[in-house]
């Protein structure tokens, strides 16, 4: 994918190269749909999480949360083609290592993470030369054709787990990337979240190497799960746009700029509209547009007209749900003046709370078992009564 600064200048020339419009009308839609527009909101998630890859050693744990549509898979891409051009020297001189490994973490069934399925990705990501057969040790061998035998769930998540921890350590990435992150905290109690997290933590810990987790506002509560992976994790907000402000038109006139048609439409006239019905997130502008271009060039339509756009504008129920998760997202996020009063109060009432000394358990005299056959030990009388 191609990257272009942002820009505002509405009466400028098309930003496509020339003889583009001449091109089947795939080729024009594959051009714009490998535009990325370097936003200032962008620019500054992405210094911020190069940075928290390279002071990884105490918070190896990083979160990148925001909203559906917010540019977060744009974001995974931008920061794969830094990596691959930042350890370019290092990956010629040491060809079995990688700049980084990718993966989408697994949807749960039956509110389980699968994580066998996860660690299978990993090794498929990280060029494991061993992976059809780590595949396959599922089934015992010189078996019948008709009898198959599956090992125990245990057994293959410890190979797996095992094989994976051993390809990291060799392939020496400088991070783990892993997107759809959301999907660990889709499970079906909070007994499985934690546990998963703890595996997250034990294997950041175990490879000594950063994790990336790419996600919605779901992932927000996973690392406060308990004092250690708060300590060891860090979250980056990938935030919207909050306004139809100049950057916002910017992207909005830029990606116009590259829209390859005969005539130019003026979006920036309709910012505002632009603004509510993407909910200032660019990555549902972009789709937006995107899906509007693809109806224009199939019905031959030479611009894109307002019909056009209100026909393929996501609907006002799809945008309600995605606005209200932004809203309960955005606030979760931010801290409360409640929040460092409960601090305050936890640490006076925890050293007020003197603790309890317990108490010596009470001796208790046992008798010695009666042999049978033999009297108690007791004083007769004597004389003649």
């Amino acid at each position: 994918m191609d990257i272009e600064e942002y820009e505002v200048l509405d009466d400028s020339p098309p930003l496509y190269p020339e003889g583009l419009l001449s091109e089947p009308e795939a080729v024009r839609l594959k051009y714009f749909e490998n535009r990325i527009i370097k936003h200032p909101i962008l620019i500054k998630v992405l210094a911020d999480l190069e940075s928290a890859i390279e002071d990884a050693s105490s918070n190896p744990i990083i979160s990148i949360i925001g909203s559906a549509g917010v540019g977060k898979t744009t974001l995974l891409y931008e920061l794969q083609n830094r990596l691959l051009k930042k350890y370019a020297p290092e990956l010629e001189s040491n060809p079995g290592r990688l700049a980084y490994i990718s993966i989408e973490l697994p949807a749960p069934e039956g509110g389980r993470f699968d994580w066998v399925e996860t660690y299978t990705r990993l090794l498929k990501a990280g060029n494991d030369p061993f992976i059809q057969k780590r595949q396959d040790f599922r089934f015992k061998e010189n078996l019948p054709s008709q009898v198959i035998s599956i090992e125990p769930f245990s057994r293959q998540l410890r190979i797996v787990r095992q094989a994976s921890e051993s390809l990291v350590k060799h392939r020496i990435p400088s991070c783990l990337l892993f997107d759809e992150a959301h999907h660990l905290a889709i499970v079906a109690n909070a007994k499985r979240s934690q546990d998963n997290m703890e595996n997250v933590k034990s294997f950041s810990s175990t490879t000594k190497t950063p994790i990336v987790f790419f996600g919605t506002y779901d992932l927000r509560n996973l690392f406060n799960l308990s004092g250690q992976l708060s300590r060891r994790s860090v979250d980056i907000h990938f935030s919207r746009y909050m306004s139809d402000s100049f950057e916002f038109k910017s992207v909005l006139v830029t990606f116009q700029k590259h829209l390859p048609l005969a005539h130019q439409p003026s979006l920036l006239t309709r910012s505002d509209d632009f603004y509510t019905r993407s909910l200032g997130c660019v990555g549902i502008l972009k789709d937006w547009l995107t899906r509007a271009l693809r109806k224009a060039l199939k019905t031959g339509q030479n611009t894109l007209t307002r019909e056009l756009l209100g026909q393929t504008a996501l609907t006002q129920q799809k945008l309600l749900a995605i606005a209200r998760e932004i809203q309960e997202g955005e606030e979760a996020l931010q801290d409360s003046v409640g929040d460092e009063t409960e601090i305050q109060n936890c640490l006076i009432n925890s050293s007020m709370t003197k603790p309890a000394i317990p108490s010596s358990p009470s001796k208790k005299t046992t008798k010695s078992p009666a042999t049978v056959g033999l009297r108690s030990p007791v004083r007769d009388s004597i004389g003649v009564e």
